[in-house]
């Protein structure tokens, strides 16, 4: 069942996020890895570091998406 759908910016292949995150050989990415299963692109999600509001809320940190190598 498809929780949860992901685009690769690469090549626009659409699927499940869990595709993205495992490779036939390899098997499971390491946590916030990801790669295409359709072009091989492989990216990793980095968080930059959060803002604190005067009212106390902590504000996430933007997303970064960097390229890396791809795995097997």
């Amino acid at each position: 069942m498809t929780w949860m759908n992901m685009i690769c910016g690469h090549c626009g292949h659409q699927d499940d996020i869990d595709s993205f995150c495992s490779t036939p050989i390899a098997g499971a990415l390491p946590k916030n890895t990801y790669q295409c299963p359709n072009c091989r692109m492989a990216f990793v999600k980095k968080l930059g570091p959060p803002t604190l509001m005067p009212s106390g809320f902590v504000m996430p940190g933007a997303v970064e998406l960097v390229v890396v190598q791809s795995h097997l």
